[in-house]
């Protein structure tokens, strides 16, 4: 024994170059080729980049997109065998490799119509509570993910509670799409008087149950939900499905009526604060001192919380649930503000990542007439499938980094956006996104061994670096 120790205390571990070079920009998606020597031209600036492998940060949990109505429908335009290429690209170890997907809890504004499970007035009891519409498009949607990631977590949000829980007795809070929110422009007075929970004891009970016979059901169908979140965008008075919540309405839902009939119904469900779509630390603390969750979704534009969540809170999981919905273009110009996102996200402290509509037909269009980006389009006429750039930008994250890694310390100027993981079996991933007008020629410091980097103008790019052992 002792022998075999001092063979293993003089092996050193480093990693070699890149095993290969993946890039994706405006002109080309997800091109790979072989690491080679690279050679910086005179006169270039090079920024030093070390990667401080002793040094790990959170864990990472996954990647995923939202199972949404409008997105199956679009999906089963095609015929069965490219569906089944779709489906392949999204879930399967060769795509992008979605571990962590969301789901409505309800209606949201990406289903074909409004509904809730029980919109009988008066129903405290649940008796006429049903899942039939979520049979239509969501059961057989996560179903089909399933076959190709079958350890594929699904969690749950509503973005309306029914509408007889309300005080206006309406899926939304105001008639027409005149702005976005309540943070740009609206009376949070009439707003918290209008669009929220009617937040008496019997109704708190019901809502609550709610949640637990749709996880039930849930089970029913062979799908479990290994999570809930009380409200998507809390914050945000729609004209499509919301419901606002102050914070103490929040905590009190979840912390006195959710949690304790979860732990009782559902001890394995957790239950995360969310989704937040502000960067309110007010809300915040709230919501987060002495709280029995887990933790805490963050919508994109909350962003900027999500550091102080990490300094503040630094025992709750961190989600970022929802990237930026866009306006359903799907071009280079918001593929880099999604790299910004995921940037920014991982920077600060996030556990796991969240697109929005994994797939769309060509419009786009939500059912209250929202065009927004997609991963994946499909032609209504024409049948045509198209990648578009976000679906790159999702694959190399999700493509390269498993769960279970974890992001590492990066010492770097603060211009450059530069991230590196290093996976469960030791493996390391770098990856950086350059939206500047100019190349960028990086010195690549990874456990002492250099490499040389261009990261070309408008372009993202990820070097996997396998492990090797040095005897």
């Amino acid at each position: 024994m002792r022998y075999l120790f001092f063979i293993i205390s003089f092996c050193s571990i480093f990693y070699a170059k890149a095993q290969e070079r993946i890039i994706t920009n405006e002109s080309q998606q997800w091109h790979t080729e072989p690491s080679k020597k690279v050679k910086f031209p005179k006169g270039a600036k090079v920024e030093k980049v070390k990667v401080n492998i002793n040094h790990p940060l959170q864990e990472i949990y996954g990647f995923g997109g939202s199972f949404n109505a409008l997105g199956y429908k679009a999906l089963t335009l095609l015929p069965e065998q490219e569906q089944q290429q779709v489906m392949a690209d999204l879930f399967s170890d060769e795509g992008t490799a979605f571990n962590l997907c969301r789901m409505p809890l309800g209606a949201n504004d990406f289903s074909v119509r409004w509904y809730s499970f029980d919109e009988v007035n008066g129903d405290f009891e649940l008796k006429h509570f049903n899942i039939e519409e979520d049979k239509k498009n969501l059961i057989p949607y996560i179903k089909f993910a399933k076959k190709y990631a079958p350890e594929l977590q699904v969690w749950a949000s509503p973005w309306s509670p029914p509408m007889w829980m309300k005080h206006n007795r309406h899926y939304g809070g105001r008639a027409t799409n005149m702005h976005w929110g309540p943070l740009y422009g609206d009376n949070m007075e009439e707003v918290y008087a209008n669009n929220r929970f009617i937040m008496e004891d019997r109704y708190l009970t019901t809502y609550a149950n709610y949640f637990s016979k749709f996880i039930s059901a849930y089970q029913q169908e062979g799908i479990e939900i290994y999570s809930v979140q009380p409200q998507n965008e809390v914050q945000a008075n729609q004209f499509f499905p919301s419901c606002v919540w102050t914070p103490q309405d929040l905590h009190r839902f979840t912390e006195d009526y959710l949690i304790p009939t979860l732990s009782n119904d559902h001890p394995e469900v957790s239950v995360l604060y969310g989704t937040l779509n502000m960067d309110s630390v007010e809300y915040v603390d709230v919501l987060m001192k002495n709280s029995k969750a887990q933790g805490v979704g963050v919508q994109w534009d909350g962003i900027e919380s999500i550091e102080y969540i990490k300094k503040n809170y630094p025992k709750f999981e961190i989600m970022q649930t929802e990237s930026e919905c866009n306006n359903g273009l799907n071009n280079w110009f918001t593929a880099e503000h999604t790299f910004d996102l995921l940037y920014t996200s991982f920077k600060q402290g996030a556990n796991s990542y969240m697109y929005w509509n994994m797939i769309l037909d060509d419009l786009g269009l939500s059912t209250w007439m929202w065009r927004q980006n997609s991963m994946i389009s499909i032609d209504r006429y024409t049948q045509a499938v198209t990648y578009n750039p976000e679906y790159f930008i999702m694959k190399h994250f999700s493509h390269l980094i498993q769960k279970g890694a974890h992001m590492l310390s990066v010492d770097a100027n603060k211009d450059l956006k530069v991230l590196a993981f290093q996976n469960p079996d030791g493996a390391i991933t770098i990856v950086g996104g350059n939206t500047t007008d100019q190349d960028q020629y990086l010195k690549l410091d990874i456990d002492g061994k250099n490499h040389k980097v261009i990261l070309p103008a408008h372009s993202i790019l990820s070097l996997p670096f396998s492990q090797k052992i040095n005897h």
